[in-house]
């Protein structure tokens, strides 16, 4: 048996993906083995920091109800808008970024951080608020450690941080 390339942890190691190659009918092949899951408890409630598309504000009815109807927090390099929806179960978020932020790559890699912010610090916020964070052309120049601590700031000067 084979392993990968740099297939051992910085402890020494061997992790559980490994290589096999087995040979049928003359051709070799090569069998993946996929990493083992680490075992659960059944009665252990483990949080899943996923953010699928019903954490996600699409529409633009959406965005401008919470323009209209929410509140907003400007920080250094993020604006925050936020709107209770007392019947939404999880907090939602929509992500807006202009073209005064900079080119298109500039604005996809601010809004890949700030969905990862989001996605970090989702279990965080209360139940059901839905978030409008738009991006300041300083954006463009922030760190993620920046974005984030912005972020966190305006999260809790809106007071919908549920724990620290």
């Amino acid at each position: 048996m084979r392993r990968w390339p740099g297939a051992v942890n910085g402890a020494g190691n061997a992790c559980s993906r490994s290589a096999q190659t087995t040979t049928t009918l003359g051709t070799p092949r090569l069998e993946i083995t996929p990493p083992r899951a680490e075992h659960v408890m059944p009665d252990e409630k483990r949080e899943r920091y996923r953010f699928p598309r019903a954490s996600r504000l699409s529409r633009t009815a959406e965005f401008k109800l919470v323009k209209r109807a929410g509140r907003s927090w400007t920080g250094r390099h993020l604006v925050l808008g936020v709107l209770a929806q007392p019947e939404a179960t999880r907090a939602r978020v929509g992500i807006v970024t202009t073209r005064k932020v900079g080119m298109a790559v500039v604005r996809n890699r601010i809004r890949r951080r700030i969905r990862e912010v989001f996605r970090l610090h989702q279990f965080d916020l209360i139940s059901g608020v839905w978030l409008v964070t738009i991006a300041r052309p300083s954006a463009a120049n922030a760190s993620f450690q920046d974005l984030e601590r912005d972020w966190l700031r305006l999260a809790e000067r809106a007071s919908i941080l549920a724990r620290s």
